[in-house]
């Protein structure tokens, strides 16, 4: 399965351009108010809530989620061209990568990867008459570039590969859905009925004819064009030595191996052939990272920084929940939902972490939580409680229910990616020592405890929006005790000089000894926001 290792954004509020963002196990965002640090954790956020929406264009800038307001509203006033654009890598393996590439009317080929790295894709968002749409695709793989700019209504009207280009004509289109963050081309070319001459379009491979001529320069001057269609569908996806290694194992026909040993791989007939070939693979390639974003944007999990607050009863449906929402309000249906085993296993881990365990009790039509404190022993409802036990509630029982080894009957099952955690200010009405505590529960939810932190891997990303000193104190001394990696977290400190000045990113890492390298000198003081 292709997965996101990174993610960026140019031109979204405040935030000039980011770069690419890897993916850590832990990403810490931090900063004083209005320094963009909000508006990228919910990039995340606003990437689901246009995955699961029908929409007109790329993302659905206000939701169930978060709210931009409108594409004039999101714009920074700081994009020279008014343009917003989306960054993501890609991770590939050629064992993970599968697709199936329709050539012609009624003619399929596998596509294939020879090459393992990553694949960054850059989608630009401009403003149309009706909706804002995606203007221009970028896509750069293992040496290869391709470009593709797109009109508000879908049609493409160039497409360069490397030194080849395709520019729009009037019998041969290319065309692409804009309610998706990464349209697809699909190339179509008119006919006609014979009855009465009605022109429609048909499905078509405008490459085709292209790679058909290169490849004629390593063939036999007799070879049918059934053969030349065999092996164009061999060209695989990868570098153009990778490519270039991969045909050298074509036995047949015979001429082929022999006349393309006499070439080079820096050659220019090579070359071409490489270019030609890497955008007939476009929408096969396309169609794979689309979808990976998609299931990328549908595993986000987002919790906001003003949760609900505790209730003494909450009322009760026959509703299966899957998943805590972004405020904590059905976390009474959420727990209610789990079965006495998973109840148990939730309150082990809860007692461990954090002295308490929970309870949801039914009354009539009614629940009501009970909490239980291991040092008093007693039950007491939840709205009894200090305000931050449920602030606190929903963040450790969705980052506990995100890391189950789960079936396909769990209500919380997901296919077997990284789901990306999204926390906003976790610390809030905590204690210092709860603020702490958050740090060991966000090591916990990695299954990086008790193991071995060098090669341990992660099953969740989370990204925390936070203000807390202790929290980040507390995340390096559990480096310094060699509980997690260093590597497996980042802290990216955002400052804007002023407010007519864009933002700026600086990502700051744990050493050994579990202290910050790349961070300013008494940030957390007062003075460091004196400008």
């Amino acid at each position: 399965m292709l997965r996101v290792s990174s993610i960026g954004i140019e031109n979204l509020r405040s935030l000039a351009d980011t770069r690419l963002i890897q993916l850590k196990p832990i990403t810490i965002l931090v900063g004083r108010n209005s320094s963009g640090k909000s508006t990228f954790a919910r990039l995340f956020p606003l990437l689901k809530q246009s995955a699961e929406a029908s929409k007109k264009g790329p993302l659905l800038w206000w939701g169930r989620l978060v709210d931009f307001g409108s594409f004039e509203d999101a714009v920074s006033r700081y994009a020279p061209d008014e343009s917003i654009t989306l960054k993501f890598a890609i991770d590939t393996k050629p064992e993970e990568f599968r697709s199936i590439s329709r050539r012609s009317v009624g003619r399929l080929s596998l596509v294939r990867l020879v090459s393992t790295g990553s694949v960054v894709i850059k989608a630009t968002i401009k403003r149309g008459k009706n909706s804002a749409y995606v203007s221009k695709i970028e896509l750069d793989a293992f040496g290869n570039s391709a470009f593709i700019q797109l009109d508000e209504h879908g049609f493409a009207t160039e497409i360069s590969s490397g030194s080849y280009k395709w520019s729009k004509g009037s019998q041969v289109i290319f065309y692409a859905s804009q309610d998706k963050i990464l349209p697809t081309p699909t190339c179509y070319k008119a006919a006609s009925t014979d009855t009465n001459n009605t022109t429609y379009w048909e499905p078509h491979d405008v490459f085709r004819i292209e790679q058909a001529k290169i490849l004629r320069y390593f063939l036999h001057g007799n070879t049918a064009e059934e053969k030349v269609r065999q092996l164009a569908d061999k060209i695989p996806i990868g570098s153009n030595s990778d490519v270039y290694n991969s045909l050298c194992q074509i036995t047949n026909p015979q001429s082929f191996r022999e006349n393309l040993l006499h070439h080079t791989v820096d050659g220019y007939t090579f070359r071409r052939l490489c270019d030609v070939s890497f955008a007939s693979h476009l929408e096969s390639m396309m169609d794979l990272i689309g979808s990976a974003l998609k299931t990328f944007s549908e595993e986000v999990i987002y919790l906001e920084p003003l949760r609900a607050n505790a209730q003494r009863y909450y009322r009760q449906q026959s509703l299966a929940v899957g998943e805590i929402d972004s405020k904590g309000e059905n976390i009474a249906m959420f727990l209610d939902n789990l079965s006495w085993s998973q109840l148990k296993d939730l309150n082990d881990w809860m007692e461990k972490h954090f002295g308490i365990r929970v309870t949801p009790s039914k009354q009539g039509g009614h629940i009501s939580l009970k909490i239980k404190q291991s040092a008093s022993g007693g039950e007491t409802n939840i709205a009894d409680m200090g305000f931050g036990f449920s602030q606190m509630l929903p963040i450790a029982v969705q980052l506990w229910a995100a890391t189950l080894k789960t079936t396909n009957s769990a209500p919380w099952h997901r296919d077997p990616v990284r789901p990306t955690i999204v926390i906003e200010q976790p610390e809030l009405h905590l204690h210092p020592d709860y603020q702490a505590k958050i740090a060991d529960v966000f090591v916990a939810a990695l299954g990086l405890e008790d193991s071995d932190a060098t090669k341990a891997r992660s099953k969740i990303n989370i990204v925390a929006e936070t203000h807390s000193a202790d929290l980040i104190n507390r995340i390096g001394a559990l480096v310094a005790e060699k509980t997690i990696s260093p590597d497996a977290v980042q802290v990216i400190l955002f400052d804007q000089p002023n407010p007519q000045s864009s933002s700026t990113l600086t990502i700051a890492q744990f050493d050994a000894d579990g202290v910050l390298t790349n961070w300013p000198t008494g940030f957390f003081t007062p003075s460091v926001y004196t400008h």
